[in-house]
């Protein structure tokens, strides 16, 4: 279901992030009976004795510098507001992602998803899936983000965005991302 998002990769995100709280938050997510998965074969035992934090004293809001993205909420009640943004590689060749789809955005209200990332499909599909170009799920038509049909994917592979601007403060928070290099000479400025 895409009710709800998983929280898996906490584990190898408080590895590399050092963030204790995270490996905290999922430690409590599997006590209350949530479905483990590969990644949490990756936790690390020196991030044990940390307590899961309380809602309220989390960040509403969060800039992840190494992939260009950007996430925020309204809360962290059931049923808040979520959005988030991502830029990164456009890459179908090889990258971590191999998907076009720079400038794909998220947003959930009030339990309900209005535009969602459907997420990498199944590697196992027919046909393969790293090989497969014309996949939906692999390129720009398929994602919540802007589509040229006159480009190959719908974008440019092998460009990169990013986010050119954050700001965060408890009254507001907001991103910037510039994905004019993804639309190549089609267009002045994309932000």
């Amino acid at each position: 279901s895409l009710s709800a998002q998983s929280t898996g990769l906490f584990y190898p995100f408080a590895y590399i992030s050092g963030d204790k709280r995270l490996y905290a938050i999922r430690k409590e997510h599997l006590l209350r009976g949530k479905r483990a998965g590969i990644h949490d074969l990756l936790y690390d035992p020196a991030l044990l004795g940390e307590e899961a934090p309380a809602p309220e004293a989390l960040p509403l809001d969060y800039h992840m510098e190494n992939i260009d993205g950007f996430t925020v909420r309204s809360g962290w009640a059931r049923g808040s507001i979520f959005a988030g943004i991502l830029g990164g590689e456009n890459s179908i060749g090889g990258g971590t992602h191999m998907q076009i789809d720079a400038g794909t955005f998220v947003y959930h209200n009030h339990g309900h998803l209005w535009f969602t990332d459907l997420g990498p499909d199944s590697y196992n599909i027919k046909g393969g899936y790293f090989g497969n170009d014309r996949l939906f799920r692999r390129n720009a038509e398929g994602n919540n983000t802007l589509f040229l049909p006159s480009l190959p994917y719908g974008q440019t592979p092998g460009s990169i965005s990013s986010i050119t601007e954050w700001k965060s403060s408890d009254a507001a928070s907001y991103a910037i991302i510039d994905t004019t290099a993804v639309y190549g000479d089609k267009a002045d400025k994309v932000t």
